[in-house]
Protein backbone atom coordinates (compact mmCIF):
# COMPACT_ATOMS: atom_id res chain seq x y z
CA UNK A 1 0.00 0.00 0.00
CA UNK A 2 1.41 3.77 -0.84
CA UNK A 3 1.48 6.72 1.29
CA UNK A 4 -0.48 8.15 -0.90
CA UNK A 5 -3.33 5.43 -0.59
CA UNK A 6 -2.86 5.47 3.49
CA UNK A 7 -3.62 9.30 3.03
CA UNK A 8 -6.63 9.23 1.09
CA UNK A 9 -8.15 6.88 3.51
CA UNK A 10 -7.72 8.74 6.82
CA UNK A 11 -8.23 12.16 5.02
CA UNK A 12 -11.35 10.46 4.07
CA UNK A 13 -12.12 9.04 7.48
CA UNK A 14 -11.40 12.49 8.88
CA UNK A 15 -14.19 13.94 7.01
CA UNK A 16 -12.32 14.96 3.76
CA UNK A 17 -13.97 14.25 0.73
CA UNK A 18 -12.23 14.65 -3.05
CA UNK A 19 -13.72 16.31 -6.18
CA UNK A 20 -13.44 13.43 -8.92
CA UNK A 21 -12.69 16.27 -11.82
CA UNK A 22 -10.40 18.72 -9.74
CA UNK A 23 -9.10 16.55 -7.47
CA UNK A 24 -9.18 19.04 -4.64
CA UNK A 25 -10.39 17.79 -1.28
CA UNK A 26 -12.98 19.41 0.54
CA UNK A 27 -14.81 19.12 3.92
CA UNK A 28 -18.51 19.84 4.42
CA UNK A 29 -17.94 23.34 5.66
CA UNK A 30 -16.15 23.98 2.03
CA UNK A 31 -12.86 24.25 3.08
CA UNK A 32 -10.29 23.00 0.56
CA UNK A 33 -7.08 21.55 0.67
CA UNK A 34 -5.00 19.62 -2.15
CA UNK A 35 -4.03 16.08 -1.70
CA UNK A 36 -0.23 17.21 -1.16
CA UNK A 37 -1.30 18.48 2.21
CA UNK A 38 -2.43 15.28 3.46
CA UNK A 39 0.81 13.82 4.78
CA UNK A 40 -0.51 11.34 7.97
CA UNK A 41 2.50 8.76 7.58
CA UNK A 42 5.11 11.41 8.29
CA UNK A 43 3.72 14.19 10.22
CA UNK A 44 2.89 13.00 13.92
CA UNK A 45 1.21 16.20 14.02
CA UNK A 46 -1.74 15.67 11.55
CA UNK A 47 -1.97 11.97 12.90
CA UNK A 48 -2.39 12.79 16.44
CA UNK A 49 -5.35 15.46 14.71
CA UNK A 50 -6.75 12.33 13.10
CA UNK A 51 -6.16 10.22 15.91
CA UNK A 52 -8.55 12.86 17.55
CA UNK A 53 -11.35 11.68 15.18
CA UNK A 54 -11.31 8.10 15.97
CA UNK A 55 -14.27 6.22 17.37
CA UNK A 56 -12.86 3.51 18.52
CA UNK A 57 -9.55 4.08 20.09
CA UNK A 58 -9.72 0.68 21.65
CA UNK A 59 -9.44 -1.07 18.22
CA UNK A 60 -6.61 1.57 16.90
CA UNK A 61 -4.36 0.81 20.12
CA UNK A 62 -4.57 -2.90 19.43
CA UNK A 63 -4.10 -2.44 16.08
CA UNK A 64 -0.63 0.02 17.32
CA UNK A 65 0.50 -2.44 19.72
CA UNK A 66 0.61 -5.24 17.29
CA UNK A 67 2.29 -2.74 14.61
CA UNK A 68 4.87 -1.71 17.27
CA UNK A 69 6.19 -4.96 18.59
CA UNK A 70 4.46 -4.54 22.15
CA UNK A 71 2.96 -1.84 24.63
CA UNK A 72 6.58 -0.36 25.70
CA UNK A 73 6.68 0.69 22.03
CA UNK A 74 3.56 2.18 21.26
CA UNK A 75 4.72 5.58 22.89
CA UNK A 76 7.89 5.89 20.30
CA UNK A 77 5.56 4.73 17.02
CA UNK A 78 6.32 6.28 13.82
CA UNK A 79 3.41 8.59 12.15
CA UNK A 80 3.32 5.84 9.11
CA UNK A 81 3.24 3.18 12.15
CA UNK A 82 -0.16 5.13 13.21
CA UNK A 83 -1.47 5.73 10.35
CA UNK A 84 -1.19 1.98 9.70
CA UNK A 85 -3.07 1.02 12.59
CA UNK A 86 -5.24 4.03 12.12
CA UNK A 87 -6.32 2.59 8.38
CA UNK A 88 -6.45 -1.05 9.78
CA UNK A 89 -8.76 -0.13 12.70
CA UNK A 90 -11.25 1.56 10.63
CA UNK A 91 -11.86 -1.85 8.37
CA UNK A 92 -10.12 -0.26 5.45
CA UNK A 93 -6.77 -2.00 5.21
CA UNK A 94 -7.93 -5.59 3.77
CA UNK A 95 -9.87 -3.46 1.16
CA UNK A 96 -6.95 -1.52 -0.01
CA UNK A 97 -4.67 -4.90 0.09
CA UNK A 98 -7.06 -6.49 -1.95
CA UNK A 99 -7.59 -3.77 -4.72
CA UNK A 100 -3.79 -3.89 -4.72
CA UNK A 101 -3.66 -7.34 -5.23
CA UNK A 102 -5.95 -7.45 -7.61
CA UNK A 103 -4.38 -4.86 -9.85
CA UNK A 104 -1.10 -6.18 -9.49
CA UNK A 105 -2.64 -9.25 -10.83
CA UNK A 106 -4.38 -7.30 -13.46
CA UNK A 107 -0.62 -6.41 -14.65
CA UNK A 108 0.76 -9.63 -14.44
CA UNK A 109 -1.33 -11.71 -16.66
CA UNK A 110 -1.45 -8.80 -19.46
CA UNK A 111 2.52 -8.96 -19.34
CA UNK A 112 2.16 -12.67 -19.63
CA UNK A 113 -0.35 -11.56 -22.54
CA UNK A 114 2.34 -9.72 -24.29
CA UNK A 115 5.30 -12.10 -23.66
CA UNK A 116 3.14 -15.01 -24.99
CA UNK A 117 2.15 -12.67 -27.85
CA UNK A 118 5.92 -11.97 -28.63
CA UNK A 119 6.91 -15.55 -28.51
CA UNK A 120 4.61 -16.73 -30.93
CA UNK A 121 5.78 -14.00 -33.42
CA UNK A 122 9.53 -14.77 -32.72
CA UNK A 123 8.12 -18.85 -33.41
CA UNK A 124 6.42 -18.59 -36.06
CA UNK A 125 2.97 -20.14 -33.50
CA UNK A 126 3.41 -22.60 -30.70
CA UNK A 127 3.73 -26.02 -30.05
CA UNK A 128 0.39 -27.93 -28.19
CA UNK A 129 1.91 -27.23 -24.75
CA UNK A 130 2.17 -23.19 -26.26
CA UNK A 131 -1.28 -23.25 -27.23
CA UNK A 132 -3.01 -24.16 -23.78
CA UNK A 133 -0.53 -21.86 -22.20
CA UNK A 134 -2.21 -19.05 -24.92
CA UNK A 135 -5.77 -20.52 -24.05
CA UNK A 136 -5.16 -19.69 -20.53
CA UNK A 137 -3.65 -16.29 -20.88
CA UNK A 138 -6.50 -15.13 -23.42
CA UNK A 139 -8.80 -16.12 -20.34
CA UNK A 140 -7.17 -14.17 -17.53
CA UNK A 141 -6.87 -11.13 -20.69
CA UNK A 142 -10.53 -11.25 -20.44
CA UNK A 143 -10.73 -11.08 -16.67
CA UNK A 144 -7.89 -8.84 -16.22
CA UNK A 145 -10.29 -6.24 -18.45
CA UNK A 146 -11.41 -3.61 -15.63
Amino acid sequence: MTNEQINHVIARACGWEQDKKSKKWWTKDNISSNAWDFNYVSDLNQMQEAERSLKNLESYTAYLVQICGGPERVFSATARERAIAFVCSIGEWSELIKKNKIDRMRNLMLEAAQKLDAYTLDHDGCDENCNRVGELVNELRKEAQP
